[in-house]
């Protein structure tokens, strides 16, 4: 398990246990139902489901501006292969699956209402590094994610090789490597810098920022 990405999963989570506990799982009383914790050991909780999440990382993050890897275990079309990652709650058929980022992002919000419109395919959880899909690796960080509609979605254009000191999004892109998902600390800094850029040649500003 990435003790790292665990105890990130952990503070999110007790950091919003009142208004988490109860959410996700299966369908109660109108609601998404799973627990924080249970004693039987046999129902599905938020303990269990971090867990788990943490022992699927594929890579080493040790920041939250690092992309947190798990390997893609489904597809979106029969023909295709893997790309998106997903996790099954309870016994609800395609109502118990998420997809994982969508879940991580849950983690981040406050409110019930919230975490529904997570779920609504009336927004898209966007991911600010780039990597919400691939055949070898999907990103779950949730500080990564953020909640925006199809057509701000579509609108929003990836910043390519530029760097955070000139992206025009908000919040700002995050800049990572694909193959290992650590951030590239160059292309992150908030303002210019006359220091060499860190990142060598494939970042495009070989002579610093």
């Amino acid at each position: 398990m990435t003790d790292y990405v665990y105890a990130e999963f952990l503070h999110l989570l007790e950091k919003r246990v009142a208004t988490h506990h109860g959410m996700m799982g299966s369908l109660e009383d109108g609601r998404l139902r799973m627990p924080y914790d249970a004693t039987d050991g046999r129902r599905l909780t938020w303990q269990k489901t971090i867990k788990s999440l943490s022992r699927s990382i594929i890579n080493n993050p040790s920041s939250r501006e690092d992309c947190w890897y798990v390997a893609p275990n489904h597809s979106s079309s029969g023909t295709q292969p893997k790309t998106l990652h997903i996790t099954k709650l309870g016994r609800d058929g395609s109502s118990g699956k998420w997809i994982t980022a969508r879940l991580t992002f849950v983690m981040l919000v406050p409110r019930y209402h919230e975490a529904v419109e997570a779920r609504s395919t009336d927004f898209v959880i966007a991911h600010r590094c780039g990597h919400g899909q691939g055949e070898e690796a999907v990103c779950i960080n949730p500080y990564h994610l953020k909640k925006v509609t199809q057509a701000q979605n579509r609108n929003d254009e990836r910043c390519g090789y530029s760097c955070k000191a000139l992206c025009p999004h908000k919040p700002h892109c995050i800049f990572t490597w694909k193959d290992t998902g650590l951030r590239k600390p160059c292309l992150n800094r908030k303002h210019y810098s006359s220091r060499k850029c860190r990142c060598r040649r494939r970042c495009g500003h070989r002579d610093g920022l």
